[in-house]
């Protein structure tokens, strides 16, 4: 069975690259026999849910040491958290070290081999696993899992893997999540993808409504009416031959034949209504899905605006303040400064969140530090933290915004 990019739309939203997934999916679904409604359905929600609706395909590892204390606790405490803090490569490096087939925290393989997909393929056992089965060597997995086909092949390969075909057709969404997810994170949020998705396909892949799309309504409607009333006027004849001489004796073929007819003519009479229906909620769904997709666009074009006017703000003020602290306050700030270089040393290291050692005292004399070069990098650096604060504000507006929008869908 093929997916549309309205049918997709309807679970995932306005991904911007539906046209590039719906192809994908297409073309390797099937390799796995994913391959029925309910088995895509499935396949899709986890997926979805997984990735944020097919948009994030690398583990997000930047935590804070807190966060890091309680994701890992076995790895991270109080006393070395903020040491990792706002490090990806390196919490990696430690968290998945000596399992799933990584080596120790030196040897880099937790990041190389860290989740990455549409259902975040972990650990080098993993990498390897899925490497094998499509022939290609291990080296390659991380760049291919950046690929649109690459992300959907490993998921589809860990859903082979853990036979998740089977509960998908007893639409046992609890083991499914179980098994992808190791609890039951999100599990409503994946019955109401699933549950949507397969309604929405089943509209499509019916055989009876497939045969039916071939024949002209008008044609259709003689045709049925026509096998009922001859069903109906061969049953009447079948009574009444049983008093007429040597015609009795075909009375029961007579009686068989117009049973069938009018079963058959009732049998393509339901399937007409059922088939009717199911045009409308079709076209029901596909006006739900180009609304919320215009809508979608609305949203797209008003946040990009806020982000663009905001930032631009943002980086008039930062230049402000820069060209304030060269002219006006430069000389006087490198003539009284007392800061150790070893403190400049320090802001460059975090600004690049690094770890730098402790600076020295000061004693309070001149140090000849330019110390308006080091504060135009701070405000360089406030700028670039206030415009990423006000990105993410407004992509979180996004969001409510567009979940908003695919819950009319849905509903």
């Amino acid at each position: 069975m093929q997916i549309t990019q309205q049918q997709l739309a309807a679970c995932i939203g306005n991904n911007p690259y539906l046209e590039h997934w719906c192809g994908a999916l297409n073309k390797i679904l099937p390799d796995y026999e994913i391959d029925t409604p309910q088995r895509v359905a499935a396949f899709v929600a986890q997926a979805a849910h997984e990735s944020a609706n097919f948009t994030a395909l690398h583990e997000n590892l930047n935590y804070r040491a807190e966060s890091l204390c309680k994701v890992w606790p076995k790895y991270f405490n109080t006393s070395n958290a903020n040491d990792y803090a706002h490090n990806p490569e390196r919490i990696a490096n430690r968290a998945y070290a000596n399992r799933m087939g990584n080596g120790d925290e030196a040897s880099g393989d937790g990041y190389r081999y860290c989740g990455r997909g549409l259902i975040q393929l972990t650990g080098k056992s993993n990498y390897q696993a899925f490497a094998d089965s499509i022939e290609t060597p291990v080296e390659q997995i991380p760049e291919f899992l950046a690929t649109f086909e690459g992300a959907i092949q490993s998921a589809c390969w860990f859903w082979e893997s853990n036979n998740l075909n089977q509960y998908a057709d007893a639409n046992d969404i609890v083991t499914m999540t179980k098994r992808i997810n190791g609890g039951t994170l999100g599990l409503e949020d994946r019955k109401n993808i699933t549950n949507t998705h397969c309604t929405y396909l089943e509209l499509d892949v019916s055989q009876i409504g497939w045969i039916l799309g071939f024949v002209p309504d008008t044609l259709f409607v003689w045709v049925y009416y026509i096998l009922l009333t001859a069903g109906l006027g061969l049953y009447v004849v079948s009574k009444l031959v049983v008093w007429l001489p040597l015609i009795g004796q075909y009375k029961l073929p007579v009686e068989l034949i117009g049973i069938v007819l009018l079963m058959t003519g009732a049998y393509f009479y339901g399937g007409h209504n059922i088939q009717q229906a199911w045009q409308a909620r079709v076209a029901e769904l596909e006006s739900r899905v180009k609304v919320a997709q215009e809508q979608s666009q609305q949203v797209n074009t008003v946040i990009q605006e806020k982000i663009v006017t905001k930032v631009k703000v943002i980086k008039e003020n930062v230049y402000v303040n820069r060209e304030i602290i060269r002219e006006v306050a430069g000389a006087q700030l490198d003539a009284v400064c007392t800061l150790p270089r070893s403190s400049v040393v320090l802001h460059d290291s975090a600004s690049r969140n690094q770890v730098a050692e402790r600076t020295a005292a000061t004693d309070g004399t001149p140090s000849g530090v330019e110390a308006h070069r080091l504060l135009e990098t701070v405000v360089e650096n406030y700028g670039a933290c206030h415009e990423n604060a006000a990105k993410l504000k407004a992509w979180q507006d996004w969001y409510r915004e567009q979940k908003s929008i695919f819950e009319t869908v849905q509903r």
